[in-house]
């Protein structure tokens, strides 16, 4: 009975990470992320940088922008739900900084572009974004 319940705790953990992986994986070479790491809700610039963004959804969607909260424990998607997910290792695989927040830019090609461990203004997200090869082609193709 005790190896049993080992087995569920490993195949629940299993199961949240692919869940993870899955969901990010439908990112790659289509969406732009801009991933939100906080290590709380209350912290003290995670409203002023949804604030910025929410003043921008015109140029993040045309960007191909797609926003992730991401806390120790859980993640949700999108600028305006309220539904967190329990995954607890996303958090660890891009935090990098001892700073309780953190924004990190992640191209169409799945690499991180921008890290920065403060509020990041949608002049200059857009500035670095529009700069890169894949969204010049994107322009030039319209």
């Amino acid at each position: 009975m005790k190896y049993i319940k080992l087995l569920m705790v490993i195949l629940s953990l299993f199961k949240a990470n692919v869940t993870y992986a899955q969901t990010m994986d439908t990112h790659k070479w289509n969406d732009r992320l801009i991933l939100i790491l906080i290590d709380q809700e209350a912290n003290e610039n995670y409203n002023p940088q949804l604030t910025e963004f929410k003043k921008h959804i015109k140029g993040l969607i045309e960007r191909k922008v797609v926003i992730y909260h991401i806390k120790p424990d859980a993640f949700k998607k999108g600028l305006n739900n309220t539904n967190w997910q329990q995954e607890k290792t996303v958090y660890k695989f891009y935090k990098k900084t001892d700073e309780p927040f953190e924004i990190v830019l992640v191209g169409l090609d799945g690499s991180v572009k921008l890290r920065q461990t403060e509020i990041l203004p949608c002049k200059n997200l857009f500035s670095i974004i529009d700069s890169m090869p894949m969204r010049r082609y994107e322009e030039n193709k319209k």
